[in-house]
């Protein structure tokens, strides 16, 4: 599985090499735009989408992050929550009226919960988001908690239960992150295969790769999966998302 990500890696990387500019049409159309209604948290816009197919109930779900509209001196990236929308057809979307994951006080993720990445489990109905946290810079001031005094702590992990009629009925979120990184890291990214979970990371200016038989059971590998090569030049200085 580790070679068929890397070859995976490798082959978008050579397709996208060699696209032609009239090879990609974008939809006119804004899928999700910013807004005021509800609590009004997606004020600021949506970034780093990501969506699965619920195929219990043939639709779509989308989390998104959002820059919250409340600030905090101790975050010096500003406050960002995990938002969530609905669709039927993948076009007309649904938003949440509240954040599905808001930074909480004392948590790895006490600034920033952001670059969300999700799968849909059928068999359990439920969805699993991993996601790239960053705590406040005063979060060491009176005790140093597992994850260390870092800004960016680590890969959180959020477990998302649906009812029969597709409405949320629990969210849990470990206390720790799953994966301590302690460094300028995002985008996590993750897939279910055979017996084990694979997650992507950047960690700049790399990509990393690590598996575990649960989404808890992970570690930092030793070597990037993939660095900045001077052999293509839109590569040359940084892998990321």
């Amino acid at each position: 599985m580790l070679a068929f990500l890397w070859g995976m890696a490798l082959g978008f990387s050579w397709t996208a090499h060699a696209q032609e500019p009239g090879d990609f049409v974008i939809n006119p159309a804004i899928l999700l735009e910013a807004n005021a209604s509800g609590s009004g948290y997606m004020i600021n816009g949506v970034a780093s989408p990501t969506v699965v197919h619920d195929s219990i109930r043939d639709r779509y779900i989308m989390v998104f992050e959002v820059r919250l509209p409340e600030e905090d001196d101790a975050c010096p990236v500003g406050l960002f929550a995990l938002g969530i929308a609905y669709s039927d057809d993948g076009i007309a979307w649904e938003p949440a009226e509240e954040p599905l994951l808001r930074p909480e006080e004392g948590t790895f993720y006490n600034c920033v919960a952001a670059h969300p990445n999700a799968v849909f489990n059928p068999t359990r109905d439920r969805m699993y988001v991993v996601f790239k946290g960053e705590q406040s810079s005063d979060a060491c001031d009176e005790s140093e908690p597992d994850w260390g005094c870092d800004q960016y702590t680590g890969v959180g992990r959020l477990r998302v239960e649906f009812d029969a009629d597709g409405e949320i009925v629990e969210k849990f979120t470990p206390r720790n992150p799953i994966l301590a990184v302690g460094q300028n890291f995002g985008w996590p990214k993750v897939v279910s295969s055979g017996s084990y979970w694979y997650l992507m990371f950047t960690r700049q200016p790399d990509a990393m790769l690590t598996r575990g038989v649960k989404l808890s059971d992970m570690r930092v590998p030793d070597e990037a999966a993939i660095t900045p090569t001077s052999l293509v030049s839109w590569a040359n200085d940084e892998i990321v998302n």
